[in-house]
Formats: structure tokens, sequence, C-alpha cells
């Protein structure tokens, strides 16, 4: 397999993952936190503020580990 095939297909499954793993934990958010964070921005902006940038980090650095962990456990051959 050529060596820009092998890396093409690397980075199609690094989305794929990606893409599953977003839509998830949207869901997940969506039905766990809606209420939660409405009432909270009703309440308290600021802090509604803080917690949403903070939600915003930590799904970016989860996310990206999770998804390091499949695509090394995975490896395209």
């Amino acid at each position: 397999m050529s060596t820009r095939r092998k890396e093409f297909l690397e980075y199609s499954l690094e989305i794929l993952i990606y893409f599953s793993l977003v839509v998830v934990y949207f869901f997940l958010v969506l039905a766990l936190l809606a209420d939660p964070l409405f009432s909270l921005f009703q309440s308290d902006l600021v802090f509604y503020s803080v917690l949403g940038l903070s939600l915003l980090v930590g799904q970016g650095v989860l996310l990206e580990y999770v998804t390091s962990q499949i695509i090394k456990r995975i490896k395209v051959r």
C-alpha cells in the first residue's frame, strides 16, 4: 500500500472516530446538562460563561486523548 493511501486511510479513520465521539458527546450533554445550564444562564451569566468555556476546553482535550488512544490501538496496516 502506498504511503499516501495509508496516510489518507489513517486520517479518514481519525475523522470518523472523532466525528462519532463528538456526536455522542453532544447528545449526552444535551440530555444531561441542558436544563441545569439553562437555569445557570438565567441566574448567573458570568459563572455560566466560565463553565461553558471550561466544558469547551475539557471536551477538546478529552476527545483528542480518546481519539489518539483509539488510533494507537487500531493502526491501519
